[in-house]
């Protein structure tokens, strides 16, 4: 048991592997979004695989009976695990949305341990989060999630079993879930959207010390200082040209580039 992480909050790993490489530069660790999965980063993970081994880091809500309700002791389980399950390997912490706000989390809790982080990378994410209205579960299942074309707030007003076999029917069909996936997990990811979007109202970032790399579409740009600035000794900005999901192609080729030059992999 690690010093100062409670043994309550590392039952069991939350870390997957989700890409291995042939011969390895580093770690990437992919922490998830407001849905608790690590899916939105199948696409990313592929192009990662040439030079890093990756991992996603998903909410235990999804295996276990019920999410983690604080950022605080998202960031304490993910420390803990991160940190046993650590080969040594420089490790880029990278997050999309809610992601970015759980990487720079746990990376302050990693100080002192035996992980030798490389960089830190925000993906579209803002450290101050404000809860959407009621039914953005849905909003985070299709939209951020899963990538389907389908309207949330209609899913939202059904009856939540006739929706969630809509949207696995969805997904099947555009090859996104495999035809067995089962619709429990599904529901899963609901509930922990809905518990993440509470969590996320209720916190307020430290300050990263170092720098934070933050992956923005170019399109997104704020015009005065970054919303990470006042939360980071030093904001490094890499605008993404390109339309769509950063998480996405075209977009998603970008952001494995940025990562792969942090860690001087190209």
């Amino acid at each position: 048991m690690l010093v100062g992480v409670p043994e309550s909050v590392s039952r069991a790993s939350v870390v997957v592997p989700l890409q291995q490489a042939a011969r390895s530069r580093g770690t990437v660790l992919c922490f998830h979004a407001l849905s608790g999965s690590v899916a939105p980063y199948g696409r990313l993970a592929d192009y990662l695989a040439a030079h890093f081994d990756v991992y996603g880091v998903q909410s235990a809500g999804l295996e276990q009976d019920g999410p983690d309700r604080s950022i605080a002791l998202m960031a304490d389980r993910y420390a803990a695990d991160i940190a046993h399950q650590s080969s040594g390997a420089p490790t880029i912490l990278l997050g999309y949305c809610l992601g970015g706000v759980l990487a720079v989390a746990t990376a302050e809790r990693l100080q002192g341990l035996p992980v030798p982080i490389s960089a830190v990378v925000t993906v579209d994410s803002s450290p101050v989060y404000t809860p959407e209205s009621n039914g953005n579960q849905w909003r985070v299942l299709i939209e951020q999630t899963l990538f389907l074309d389908l309207d949330w707030r209609q899913l939202a007003a059904r009856p939540r079993a006739e929706a969630l076999e809509q949207v696995k029917t969805e997904a099947v069909r555009r090859r996104v879930l495999p035809p067995r996936f089962p619709i429990e997990r599904l529901e899963r990811m609901l509930d922990v959207s809905a518990a993440n979007d509470a969590a996320s109202g209720s916190y307020v970032p430290g300050i990263h010390r170092g720098a934070l790399h933050v992956i923005r579409a170019a399109a997104d740009l704020y015009p005065g200082a970054d919303p990470w600035q006042p939360f980071a000794d030093d904001v490094v900005l890499h605008p993404i040209d390109a339309p769509g999901s950063l998480l996405a192609d075209p977009a998603v080729v970008a952001v494995a580039g940025v990562v792969g030059d942090l860690a001087g992999a190209r």
